[in-house]
């Protein structure tokens, strides 16, 4: 569980998912009467993140209620009315939903709720919503509408949650209240997936170019934490960037407790530049280090103008992508551009932030990835559950996939060294010309 301790001054202490479910082609057991219509009460999903934008913040205990109260509903695209196909489903129901049960993975309530009055599996895809948290998302949420895109080929009902000033100009991701208010909501198992685009200007790089368009540096890699010579509102610039940083950490790690507690596939990323070694970055962040190192984080490194093919103009900008989420090292990419396209130069504001975006491409490839991860989720809950309530039902080869499922996860994200992509920095080595 993260610290919610405020940051002192100068410091804060501190891989391809393919689909292989047993198939109901293969197998003798009905899920689900194809002549049962799904359910149409589903209530409006609710707004998990509500309370920080009101001026009046409810109390904690009547906000929490009122939203376990609430029915899930997509808020995303509603996907169409056939059949399954190859989907079938599994998941041991655990007691309370609140706590890690004797009798298998702990289930939140959300999702017992959708399983209970699912009559099918095809029902169960429609009531039961994957919900992603977006952290930073900026303005316009290309992963959002990416995410959503990937989710409606696969008929997954989904709901994004995109937090950003820009967006919204109540929320502020660095008040206190804001931040126990997600940490809560993450611990209780609100979400199937979560990623942070935490602020990168206080550790920017490009502060650091003999330039009159813009802020000078507030940190260097030898003092991480704020420069000797800051002055108060430089260091509070440095405070705050820190803080975002580390708490977006700590949120990573604690999405990945509540995977490890559902005993499901991981879907948690963070993404921030790459940092030069001079210059430091926010993954040279000794509380990033290590939650990266606890959660067994893979990394994949890239240039941001290899994910603009169809641009002429592009952002040489390097970039890092870090979490756990299957097959995430194969976003490395380094720049291959041909020598008709433009690298446009960051200088000012204006372009630091334009190229702050994530590009479509980038975005359609993450998205592949987290929705390829949920088609397995949705199977292991469902076939899961049917061994806890009709398990005649299930059949051998549907037991065996199930068994063969979990091997899989912990041989994934929990035995299997992270894989670190770092394809810039091993670039950047093979130019650097040997001494005679």
């Amino acid at each position: 569980m993260g610290p919610k301790a405020e940051v002192a001054p100068h410091r804060v202490m501190a891989e391809e998912a393919g689909e292989t479910p047993a198939k109901e082609a293969e197998s003798s057991a009905d899920f689900g009467d194809s002549s049962s219509s799904s359910s149409e009460d589903e209530a409006k999903e609710p707004n998990t993140m509500e309370t920080t934008r009101n001026k009046r913040k409810p109390d904690k205990v009547e906000a929490v209620q009122n939203k376990k109260n609430a029915e899930s509903k997509q808020a995303g695209p509603s996907g169409d009315k056939d059949q399954p196909g190859e989907e079938a489903g599994p998941v041991t129901a655990s007691g309370s939903g609140e706590a890690h049960s004797a009798t298998g993975p702990w289930v939140p309530d959300r999702v017992k709720r959708a399983l209970e009055k699912s009559k099918n599996f095809d029902e169960f895809r429609k009531n039961r919503p994957f919900r992603y948290l977006h952290l930073f998302s900026g303005e316009k949420d290309q992963l959002s509408v990416s995410l959503k895109k990937a989710a409606e080929k696969a008929r997954l009902e989904i709901y994004v949650e995109s937090l950003d000033r820009k967006k919204d100009k109540e929320i502020n991701l660095a008040a206190p209240a804001t931040y126990d208010e997600i940490d809560k909501s993450v611990e209780e198992g609100d979400w199937d997936g979560y990623h942070s685009g935490f602020p990168c200007g206080s550790f920017s790089r490009v502060r650091w170019r003999d330039t009159d368009h813009g802020p000078g540096p507030v940190r260097s890699a030898a003092h991480i934490y704020g420069l000797p010579g800051n002055t108060v509102q430089q260091q509070r610039e440095a405070d705050e960037g820190t803080l975002m940083a580390t708490r977006s950490a700590w949120l990573h790690r604690k999405q990945i407790e509540s995977f490890r507690r559902r005993a499901l596939p991981e879907a948690s990323t963070m993404e921030n530049p790459q940092g030069a070694i001079n210059t430091g970055s926010a993954w040279d962040l000794p509380e990033l280090k290590q939650v990266l190192d606890e959660t067994n984080s893979s990394v994949a490194e890239f240039n941001t103008c290899a994910y603009q093919s169809q641009l002429r103009r592009r952002w040489f900008k390097p970039a890092k992508w870090a979490g756990k989420l299957e097959s995430l090292a194969t976003l490395a990419k380094v720049c291959r551009c041909p020598e008709w396209v433009t690298h446009v130069p960051l200088i000012g504001k204006s372009a630091t932030e334009a190229a702050g975006a994530y590009p479509e491409e980038l975005a359609d490839a993450v998205a592949i990835k987290v929705v390829d991860t949920w088609k397995r989720i949705l199977n292991l809950e469902w076939l899961r559950y049917q061994m806890s309530v009709k398990s005649s039902e299930v059949n051998e080869l549907q037991m065996k996939w199930l068994d063969n499922e979990d091997k899989r996860r912990k041989r994934l994200y929990e035995e299997t060294k992270p894989v670190i992509a770092d394809s810039i920095t091993q670039e950047k080595k093979r130019k650097v010309p040997s001494k005679a």
